[in-house]
């Protein structure tokens, strides 16, 4: 059995000095035989592929920024690391911030609707998504989508994988057009994840920061170790990403997952 840590970062947000909570955090994981690590930086960090001219990398980077476009490439990275590393019985950890938050979301919910496809599948990957993001999409029956999911999963997944862990920073709801955000099934509710922490923004009033909290658990489901905590600051105060001098805030969230989750603790190196 290995642990496989899936990282991605908020908008904008990469390795740089002005360091994140998802950095931080990825870099005190432990890295051996037992331990698979993927980091994955923020939308809008790099251009999208076919952006030839200046002004196109620049107008596709700051769309990236602003309505979530390069989540279905962020989605197809992450589901392909876990696709061709999962062995059944594995943990698997996903981390976020920001809309780094949604996507980790969003990658539990399309493996919960669509399992993991045998390694080596990634053509078939975006077909998924594009089916999943596809309910969001105003007519057409809802549960025929649902009826087409199945009969996707059934013919073309191998095998089902539980989320251990979920550990996210801050989801914000601008992915898709403001007017129009994206709405994946089971982003929010997430059942296939048996621990989850969330730390909220309790200051943050700016549009495109609008909070995205957890679906509460329905009367008669499973108990599952679910934890939504507000933080006092803003975005950044919370996931971080500002220079080390302004950063103070964003450790409080930060220490909150290993001191309260000890599965968190299993995947820190002892080093750190």
């Amino acid at each position: 059995m290995k642990s496989i840590v899936i990282c991605c970062d908020g908008t904008s947000n990469q390795f740089a000095a002005d360091k994140t909570n998802v950095v931080r955090l990825f870099s005190v994981l432990a890295r051996d035989d037992s331990q698979l690590t993927f980091y994955h930086p923020g939308l809008g960090t790099m251009e999208p592929p076919g952006a030839i001219t200046d002004v196109g990398r620049k107008l596709r980077r700051t769309l990236g920024m602003a309505v979530g476009w390069g989540l279905e490439r962020d989605l197809v990275d992450a589901y392909a690391y876990i696709m061709n590393s999962y062995q059944p019985g594995d943990h698997v950890y996903l981390f976020g911030f920001s809309r780094g938050a949604y996507t980790v979301r969003a990658l539990a919910a399309l493996i919960y609707m669509y399992g993991l496809f045998p390694p080596g599948n990634e053509p078939l990957i975006p077909y998924a998504i594009r089916q999943i993001t596809g309910f969001n999409e105003n007519g057409g029956d809802v549960r025929e989508k649902f009826i087409l999911a199945d009969g996707f999963k059934s013919t073309f997944s191998s095998i089902d994988c539980p989320i251990h862990f979920l550990g996210i920073w801050d989801t914000v709801s601008s992915v898709g057009w403001i007017a129009n955000p994206l709405s994946i099934p089971f982003a929010a509710k997430l059942p296939n994840v048996q621990h989850i922490r969330h730390a909220v923004a309790i200051d943050e009033r700016r549009a495109f920061f609008r909070t995205n909290l957890l679906a509460k658990p329905e009367p008669g489901q499973p108990q599952r170790d679910i934890e939504e905590v507000w933080f006092p600051g803003c975005h950044g105060d919370v996931g971080g990403g500002y220079e080390e001098a302004q950063n103070g805030l964003s450790k409080l969230s930060l220490c909150w997952f290993p001191r309260r989750t000890e599965p968190v603790r299993r995947i820190i190196s002892i080093e750190n």
